[in-house]
């Protein structure tokens, strides 16, 4: 599976949150520290989760989150769709 940490900025968090619920996605209640949104498609196997850090990895503010799996193939989607 891909993981990507430079992709989705902070910022971008909510717009792609919306993106995603008009896609059919559902919010759930994120589990741990590190998750920052949790989300299931009723036809999707797998939860989108798009995590957060604490720091870069050069130890600065945190800019962009972490997407894996599911998350990073709707990402995609996302990204094609805003062009």
């Amino acid at each position: 599976m891909s993981r990507s940490r430079n992709r989705l900025a902070v910022g971008k968090l909510e717009h792609f949150a919306a993106w995603c619920e008009k896609q059919g996605w559902k919010r759930h209640q994120c589990k741990g520290a590190y998750e920052v949104l949790r989300m299931r498609h009723e036809v999707e196997n797998d939860t989108l989760i798009v995590y957060r850090r604490d720091a870069t990895n050069a130890g600065g503010e945190l800019v962009h989150l972490t997407l894996f799996g599911i998350a990073e193939r709707t990402f995609n989607r996302y990204i094609k769709a805003q062009r």
